[in-house]
């Protein structure tokens, strides 16, 4: 997140891969280091949380009391158009994350005795869960306010972390961007990991069912190497989808033959995608 010239970071991957998780590590090691300026955790149908309406409002104020420096430069900007902190106005969302977001954060970082201290490092928004918005086209004019404030200010000490699943209104914003830093999720998570805890289930059934026990000590191993290999690519690196597979196979609850789908049928991981 320090590269000078590069203040988005997009990290992408499937549900159940460990975005929120890290967002939230991310969050408690910034506040830790006094550089979380604000940070937004979409979640789909929660009320106010699934609204992007509300996004330039949450950040100020988040930002007003992590930097409070900032609060003359937001107080102005709503004195001098009170509307701005209304959802549904003349100002567009754009205007209004200009206004009361960037620009008094802006200002701050331009005066003289705070010069040292954004040299050292440079301050933090997350937005995790961007795809849980209903707003496609607001996610779309965050997006695009975000990435052009950052063309015209190249120097700002100030980073966006931006977690979600891969989606195209998304995807089509931040590709090809040289601002934007991408992190394919999937190509983090451990394959030993899911490597790990397959052996683990499969060694705990084995243990408790007697007709595995009856198949190992006739054919060996179960499952076999090259089994436990497509597994685990097809698995992808999923503990979520690695559980929910493992469940498919060991289901005792239904009888044989009534699954007419192979476990292979299901969909593989989605591969990356970086523009």
């Amino acid at each position: 997140m320090l590269i000078k010239r590069q203040h988005v970071l997009w990290l992408y991957g499937y549900a159940g891969c460990g975005k929120s998780a890290i967002a939230q590590e991310i969050s408690e090691q910034a506040q830790g280091g006094g550089r979380l300026l604000a940070t937004f955790f979409f979640c789909r149908g929660a009320g106010d949380r699934s609204k992007i309406g509300r996004l330039p409002n949450t950040l100020a104020s988040q930002m007003g009391t992590s930097l409070p420096d900032t609060i003359p430069f937001i107080e102005a900007a709503v004195k001098a158009e009170p509307v701005l902190l209304q959802v549904e106005s003349c100002f567009s969302l754009s205007a209004r994350l200009q206004r009361l977001v960037y620009e008094p954060f802006k200002a701050v970082a331009a005066q003289t005795s705070y010069a040292e201290y954004f040299l050292s490092a440079p301050y933090l928004i997350i937005i995790d869960g961007l795809d849980e918005c209903d707003d496609k086209e607001g996610v779309q004019e965050f997006m695009a306010a975000t990435l052009q404030f950052f063309k015209r200010n190249p120097s700002l000490p100030l980073r966006t972390f931006i977690a979600s699943r891969v989606e195209q209104h998304i995807h089509s914003c931040l590709a090809g961007d040289g601002g934007v830093i991408f992190r394919d999720l999937a190509d983090h998570c451990s394959k030993e990991d899911i490597i790990e805890f397959m052996r683990a289930v499969f060694e705990a059934q084995t243990r408790s069912n007697p007709i595995i026990q009856a198949y190992v000590r006739q054919n060996g191993s179960w499952p076999n190497r090259s089994d436990s290999e497509k597994l685990v690519n097809h698995i992808g690196g999923s503990f979520i989808f690695a559980s929910t597979l493992l469940k498919f196979i060991f289901d005792g609850s239904v009888s044989p033959g009534k699954y007419s789908t192979h476990w292979t049928a299901f969909p593989l991981r989605s591969p990356s995608i970086q523009g």
